[in-house]
């Protein structure tokens, strides 16, 4: 059953409205989601995190026009496409978004508590400052421009992380380079140890068979020698008796 086109349209308003409209809850409810979050971040702040605005103009053009691509497919096209985006996105959360989570979950904690104490002083004092004048107003000056300048603090730390080069000491990184490297070569080596069963087995008889060689090698020259011994026995005990024979024809 194809979909209203113009319902469509009036729902691709809102991002994610239209692909829920179309059976596509998953996408619908992240892109929502993803719009909507900013927007409760700096109505929390009091716009203190304005700055994240810039953001909700590209979510809300991806989400308009990424539904007109789905409104010809069939139900069962588009509930498909709907269940691989929710399985790609939950691979790239585990595998990705996840680690990188759990490595920085120090910063991500300071961040969040940072947030909750700016937004409990900030709004408080928003409330005090007509009563008692202009030190609280200079006081809700200063807490209005601290998003601004955590900000530029961070984009700054991001720059000069990404102008140093691999050879730089840095730690955070290097260490968990190294680790990385490491665990990717022993498993390389156990899979090659594993994958040649065969090559090992053929080594295995090879050696067999040398020591085997070595062995009959030696064996043959006990039996020379031991064949030497008896000639050299023989020759002695002969040449008497050929001696006392040939004084007798004489």
């Amino acid at each position: 059953m194809e979909k209203n086109k113009l319902l469509v349209f009036l729902f691709a308003m809102v991002p994610g409205m239209s692909h829920m409209y179309l059976g596509m809850l998953k996408k619908g409810v992240f892109l929502m989601s993803l719009f909507l979050a900013p927007i409760g971040l700096i109505f929390l702040t009091r716009g203190g995190f304005e700055i994240i605005s810039c953001m909700l103009p590209i979510v809300w053009c991806y989400s308009f026009f990424d539904v007109f691509r789905y409104k010809g497919d069939t139900k069962e096209e588009r509930y498909q496409t709907d269940t691989e985006f929710y399985q790609k996105l939950k691979s790239f959360c585990q595998e990705e978004a996840e680690p990188m989570f759990f490595k920085r979950r120090k910063l991500i904690g300071l961040f969040c508590i940072f947030l909750a104490i700016y937004t409990f002083v900030y709004n408080i004092i928003g409330y005090f400052t007509n009563w008692f004048g202009r030190i609280f107003w200079f006081c809700y000056v200063v807490l209005s421009k601290v998003p601004t300048l955590l900000v530029v603090i961070v984009l700054l730390k991001l720059g000069i992380d990404l102008l140093r080069s691999e050879d730089d000491n840095f730690v955070a990184y290097k260490k968990d380079n190294k680790k990385q490297k490491y665990y990717e070569t022993e498993l390389k080596n156990t899979i090659k140890e594993e994958a040649k069963p065969e090559e090992k087995q053929t080594a295995y008889d090879e050696e067999i068979k040398n020591d085997i060689e070595e062995i009959k090698v030696q064996q043959h020259d006990l039996q020379i020698q031991k064949e030497k011994i008896n000639l050299e026995k023989g020759e002695k005990i002969v040449e008497p008796i050929f001696l006392e024979k040939r004084i007798e024809e004489q």
